[in-house]
């Protein structure tokens, strides 16, 4: 994946020096919120980038507090297909973290798709940061 529209979604967050590393990770430590990461999910071993099925993974890693399984559930409630979400997103408790994360097809992998999704999960984790 190239790193073109990573640094212009960086560029329209306000961080111009967003990239992916080597290994197609990148990883943000927010004050007082968590980690939000992007990280290139490649299923498929194929013998050219052209072929290869490269997908997008955008996570949000929410700093522990209060109700740790209580948050988990709301969040569960809140992405529910029921509800038919914008994003499809995933959900998992790692550690006393709540962990959101958005998974972008090749084709939706372009900034303002990036940034819109980044601040679904930031609107998202609000009310899910309460007790």
């Amino acid at each position: 994946m190239e790193n073109r529209e990573i640094e212009a979604f960086g560029q329209r967050i306000g961080l111009p020096g967003l990239a992916l590393n080597e290994s197609g990770l990148a990883a943000l430590e927010v004050d007082g919120l968590g980690t939000m990461t992007l990280e290139v999910l490649d299923p498929l071993e194929a013998a050219s980038a052209a072929e290869r099925d490269e997908r997008l993974l955008l996570t949000l890693a929410l700093l522990p507090q209060g109700d740790a399984p209580a948050r988990f559930e709301r969040a569960l409630e809140r992405f529910g297909w029921r509800r038919a979400p914008q994003y499809a997103v995933r959900t998992a408790l790692v550690q006393d973290r709540l962990v959101l994360a958005i998974e972008f097809p090749p084709e939706a992998i372009d900034a303002a798709n990036l940034e819109n999704g980044l601040r679904f999960l930031l609107e998202a984790a609000e009310p899910l940061r309460r007790d």
